[in-house]
């Protein structure tokens, strides 16, 4: 059965990409990860949620900016997680199971965190995505 969201159909996908898998498995969740989840992993949550036709792409132009938090404890992994990720995603445009992405945009990688704070090093990526679901 196709995604019937942005968030599903990129969790879907992102599975999928071997670059990826290499680094974090099947590790990538949607707000948090599971207390006692192994390092590195991904999480990443919608930035524009107003619950709108739009946000959930049935809108032809429907527009939402996705946050993506990669942890880990070793910094190197963490930035290639993140230069993974912007690789794959950057001018993306196809479909995430059902939904028809136009075009994504990313930035970043950003480092946030201290990791003396939890002793996990934290990137962020951005990604703008034009969407629509079938």
């Amino acid at each position: 059965m196709a995604s019937t969201t942005l968030m599903q159909g990129i969790q879907v996908y992102l599975k999928t990409v071997a670059a990826l898998k290499t680094y974090i498995s099947d590790r990538i969740y949607w707000l948090s990860a599971p207390d006692g989840t192994a390092d590195p992993y991904i999480t990443y949550h919608g930035v524009t949620q107003d619950n709108t036709g739009a946000e959930i792409g049935e809108d032809k132009d429907s527009v939402a900016l996705v946050q993506f938090d990669i942890w880990s404890t070793n910094q190197y992994k963490a930035l290639n997680i993140a230069n993974v990720l912007i690789t794959t995603l950057q001018e993306y445009s196809g479909s995430l199971d059902g939904i028809n992405v136009l075009k994504a945009t990313t930035s970043g990688p950003i480092q946030t965190r201290d990791p003396d704070f939890d002793h996990m090093f934290h990137f962020i990526v951005d990604v703008d995505f034009n969407f629509y679901r079938k």
